[in-house]
């Protein structure tokens, strides 16, 4: 079974609302989500069951459309839209106060980049991010942390407008999966390399709750 996680229209300019300490904070999107005319369903990934002409509509729309959530990419529907952080350390907490953590951040270096989707390679995909070519001219992007299994084991693939750019590595699956419940969304994404004949390489930044 595969579970989803959309963290929604992160921004990768820093634009939005101020806060009072002077942080950036960017402005919540409705979260999007995908269908094909005609289908009864909605999707999280593009890609799923086929779809050739699939269409990009907010989550409100889809509802009222009358459409369900997929059981493939989005057996529990679809993650309330978050707001975009800035990038955290290895491991690091924010808080309200010196003794009640209200976040915990996993900075994570995206395993599986050189691998290709079908014939579109991730690297592409990632060459576009970076130097913010069409599709990512606009600002924003549509992150989701799709949970699968491999070999038995947890598994997350990671997914850029619908997209997959890599996987979460092995090392740090377990972690992921044993705390995925808590998961308020993936608030940062860098990409780096490409200079000198190298590839391009992704770190994401997730964000827990304290609960």
């Amino acid at each position: 079974m595969k579970q989803s996680f959309l963290s929604s229209a992160l921004s990768m300019f820093g634009r939005g609302k101020k806060e009072e300490n002077g942080a950036a904070l960017d402005t919540p999107k409705e979260t999007k989500v995908y269908f094909e005319e005609g289908g009864a369903k909605y999707h999280t990934n593009a890609h799923c069951s086929g779809m050739r002409k699939p269409q990009y509509i907010p989550l409100s729309v889809a509802k009222k459309r009358g459409l369900s959530p997929c059981k493939k990419c989005a057996p529990y529907g679809v993650a309330p839209t978050v707001r975009s952080a800035p990038a955290a350390p290895l491991f690091a907490s924010a808080t309200t106060n010196e003794t009640k953590p209200v976040f915990e951040f996993l900075s994570v270096k995206v395993a599986g980049v050189t691998f290709k989707n079908g014939r579109k390679s991730r690297q592409t995909i990632l060459r576009k991010i970076h130097f913010k070519d069409e599709p990512f001219d606009k600002g924003t992007m549509e992150l989701t942390l799709q949970r699968e299994e491999w070999e038995g084991k947890p598994a997350f693939g990671v997914y850029v407008n619908g997209d997959q750019i890599g996987n979460i590595p092995a090392e740090q699956a377990d972690y992921v999966n044993a705390n995925f419940s808590r998961l308020d969304g993936i608030v940062n994404i860098e990409v780096y390399g490409g200079g000198d004949g190298q590839n391009y390489g992704a770190e994401i930044t997730l964000r827990f709750r304290n609960e």
